[in-house]
């Protein structure tokens, strides 16, 4: 039941977030208002640095990043909980693409 209310703390932006300094102020805090906390892992997206987010022991976000040079110019989030079930922590089946 822990993912469904992490809806309470994690609303999605009302827009597109732009900027390294606005991104991080986003991130910083949602993983601020998560109840327990949040447990982040690094995994390939799409064959690109990707990062889990899980709550609870339960993946309630994936993000892919595309990367130019030293520079993160695109970052690609998944958020639905209903698309997030197959990438549950600890699932051996797990896929590894939006």
């Amino acid at each position: 039941m822990a993912p469904r209310t992490a809806a309470a703390w994690s609303p999605p932006p009302p827009h597109p977030i732009k900027g390294g300094e606005e991104i991080a102020r986003y991130l910083t805090g949602l993983a601020s208002r998560a109840p327990g906390g949040l447990t982040l892992s690094e995994h390939a997206v799409n064959r690109q640095a990707g990062l889990f987010v899980a709550y609870a022991g339960v993946t309630v976000a994936v993000y892919a990043f595309h990367v130019a040079g030293d520079r993160v110019t695109r970052i690609w989030a998944m958020r639905d909980l209903d698309k997030l079930r197959a990438w549950t922590t600890g699932s051996s089946a797990a896929p590894y693409a939006f």
